[in-house]
């Protein structure tokens, strides 16, 4: 199976040893525009969408790994045309919402919230969209967004940087080392 790992950032990268990464950019639109061109590029059965995200649900920890069964995009609320939230309609008479994904086997899994706002404890208290969904992040939906639009498969597999409190790691570079270690580790089942 040939795999195609999208990140953000270069740091969510570092270690992963998948022959085939690309850095996205940070946010929906730049994740969503340089994933279409890698997949048109690179032609891959599978994207896999790595990096941080934000805890959502309270059972998780700082450093658990999550996978996404669906994506939906929380700042995006058209409910007052008649769509449901995180609905946009899409230009060709239709409407795009939530995206299914194929999610990892074994890993705590559930909804994730993609949009461009930064998720604060504040800003998830005063969004009640939220609840029910596992965690959040910038990019995930720009990426499976792309991955539906050119016919291919989207995995997303995120190591928790911010739990729902709003606790971090004190040693950043020593957490994404980590957690790229244990994502690399589960990207290597995937290529199987």
């Amino acid at each position: 199976m040939k795999l195609l790992v999208v990140a953000a950032s270069s740091w969510e990268l570092a270690g992963i040893t998948c022959p085939l990464t690309r850095v996205v950019g940070v946010g929906k639109l730049q994740a969503a525009v340089y994933t279409y061109r890698a997949i048109e590029s690179e032609k891959p059965d599978l994207v896999v969408c790595v990096g941080t995200a934000r805890a959502l649900d309270p059972s998780l920890r700082i450093g658990d790994i999550v996978t996404a069964t669906s994506v939906w995009q929380h700042d995006v609320d058209l409910t007052r045309f008649g769509l449901l939230s995180g609905e946009l309609p899409n230009g060709r008479g239709g409407v795009v919402g939530e995206i299914a994904c194929h999610p990892f086997p074994g890993l705590p899994a559930g909804r994730c919230a993609s949009g461009d706002v930064f998720v604060t404890r504040p800003y998830q208290e005063s969004h009640p969209q939220l609840s029910g969904s596992l965690f959040c992040d910038m990019e995930s939906y720009g990426i499976a967004f792309a991955a539906k639009e050119l016919d291919t498969g989207i995995m997303i597999v995120r190591s928790i940087s911010d739990d729902s409190c709003g606790h971090r790691p004190k040693r950043y570079h020593a957490f994404i080392r980590k957690a790229n270690e244990q994502l690399d580790h589960l990207l290597s089942h995937i290529a199987e």
